[in-house]
């Protein structure tokens, strides 16, 4: 999903391409159309629409023009020749936008948490130099992890001054901005909806490369030793995107209970896409909102847990959850990315306290429990005979 919205928005922008004021129409139509596919891929993509627009103003034209650089802009933006394939791709946005303005302005719980800016800063630091890994490559020290950011983040710099000593500053300000406004803008949209991820503004990545890669035109020892120095620790976070697991381990958790299901279980999943990923893995297909039957013909019931990250109580969890005794005597709980939907732990201690867990197992990202109305002898004889 994500590689399909950074190869939309590069090949956009690689057309954006308006010799003279004028566009060719094979490169307006490409334009067009990535850029509007791009919008049903991620709901973020219409951040890309400053980026082109600025790119293409700052692009000089093939004769070399004698106008300052700020009447050449000038001149672009008055031409509607010039102007009209954004119109074009900001149409299909509209619908997108009505919807969202009453979300932003509104508040809305999305299950993300608010990062401050400096968080979000030191976390596109590391992914961006390692990939979208949730852990230090390979358990590494501090010292060592940081080590790839600091040599990207200097490389960067160097290669930044570089543009800057060559007079290159159109693509100086296409590159800062394709850098700092995608990740500036949904720091601002998750001061009201809590919105970001690091793989949300990915397709900003490109920019922080290419100022890096400028830096290989200084012929310098700092600047070599910079580069093997990022070269291999970022090729070493390569491998531990294939050794180390990114995602829940799904999978895994299906598997494990499946082998323990009985007919007329429930499932309460803390994750609404919780239940679908079970069903692809295949555990059961739901039915309905609350049918579940296993490729055994094996049938249950389905529960979604209360989302408690938006200032609720336990004891508005325990009503919530109250109906869900009377679904069966064996309720499976799955914990799915737990700090999104239930950082407190409500519903697993609601669990733990009003029936018995009898099996648990930990899986990469996800946690899957069983509890019944039996009454075991640990929890029932032993507290009364210590009385």
């Amino acid at each position: 999903m994500y590689t399909l919205q950074l190869a939309l928005l590069l090949m956009a922008l690689a057309k954006c391409k308006a010799q003279h004021g004028k566009w060719r129409a094979a490169d307006a139509s490409i334009f067009v159309i990535c850029t509007t596919l791009s919008y049903g891929v991620h709901l973020l993509s219409p951040l890309f629409f400053p980026i082109a627009l600025l790119y293409t103003l700052s692009s000089q034209s093939s004769i070399p023009n004698p106008q300052p650089f700020a009447q050449n802009l000038k001149s672009k933006i008055q031409n509607p020749k010039f102007l009209w394939p954004f119109a074009l791709v900001t149409l299909p946005y509209l619908p997108f936008l009505l919807w969202q303005i009453p979300l932003i302005r509104d508040g809305m719980h999305t299950g993300h948490i608010q990062y401050s800016a400096e968080t979000v800063m030191l976390t596109l630091a590391l992914n961006w130099s390692y990939g979208l890994l949730d852990v230090a490559p390979f358990n590494w020290p501090p010292a060592l992890v940081w080590a790839a950011p600091l040599a990207l983040g200097l490389m960067a710099l160097v290669g930044a001054w570089r543009l800057w000593q060559t007079r290159r500053f159109g693509l100086l300000l296409v590159l800062f901005t394709w850098l700092i406004l995608p990740a500036v803008m949904v720091q601002l949209i998750s001061l009201r909806v809590p919105l970001f991820e690091p793989r949300y503004v990915l397709w900003s990545s490109p920019a922080l490369y290419l100022f890096a890669a400028a830096s290989w035109q200084m012929k310098s020892r700092l600047t070599l030793i910079l580069q093997l120095t990022f070269l291999i620790l970022n090729c070493l976070g390569l491998i531990a995107q294939f050794t180390q697991p990114l995602r829940p381990d799904m999978r895994g958790a299906a598997a494990w209970v499946r082998v323990h299901w009985q007919s007329g279980d429930a499932l309460i999943f803390q994750m609404p896409y919780g239940r679908h990923t079970f069903a692809y893995y295949g555990l059961g297909e739901p039915r309905s909102a609350s049918a579940y039957r296993n490729p055994d013909g094996q049938t249950g019931v389905v529960f979604e847990s209360p989302f408690t990250n938006s200032g609720s109580s336990p004891e508005w969890v325990a009503l919530q959850m109250a109906g869900t005794q009377a679904l069966s005597q064996r309720l499976w709980f799955v914990e799915l990315e737990a700090g999104l939907w239930d950082e407190r732990g409500w519903v697993r201690d609601w669990l733990n306290a009003t029936m018995s867990p009898v099996l648990s197992r930990q899986f990469h990202g996800v946690s899957v429990s069983l509890h019944t109305h039996e009454r075991q002898f640990w929890r029932v004889y032993l507290p009364v005979a210590r009385r």
